[in-house]
């Protein structure tokens, strides 16, 4: 009797944990910002961009790519070495969700997710 108790219990918080872990999430928002937008204050927000790619880097563990819409700004990818490439080609649009951060006094967005818009 207590076992089936338990199970009914452990079933009941489970199923309403996922419940609440979806309502959470649907209601997640990611600032889409144009590039002309990303200043300062941005720094260490996530955002969402879209633009055209205008080149990329493969290196070991890191990838960069210069998006423009029209101004450009540099996203840096860290991938672990057996990652295959991205398959990423100049002119490609890219829907791209990452954090702003400053390096060397210039604006980069780390990327967290690339997505290829067809």
């Amino acid at each position: 009797m207590k076992e089936s108790l338990l199970l009914k219990i452990a079933l009941i918080t489970t199923l309403l944990g996922i419940f609440v872990l979806y309502v959470i999430s649907d209601n997640i928002k990611i600032k889409e910002l144009s590039l002309d937008e990303i200043n300062d204050e941005a720094i260490g927000n996530m955002v969402k961009v879209l633009g055209k790619v205008e080149s990329v880097t493969e290196l070991d563990k890191v990838t960069f790519i210069d998006v423009s819409q029209p101004s450009t700004a540099k996203v840096v990818i860290f991938r672990e070495k057996d990652d295959n490439a991205l398959g990423l080609e100049d002119n490609d649009y890219v829907e791209i969700i990452g954090k702003i951060e400053d390096y060397e006094g210039e604006m980069e967005i780390i990327a967290e997710r690339i997505r290829r818009i067809e």
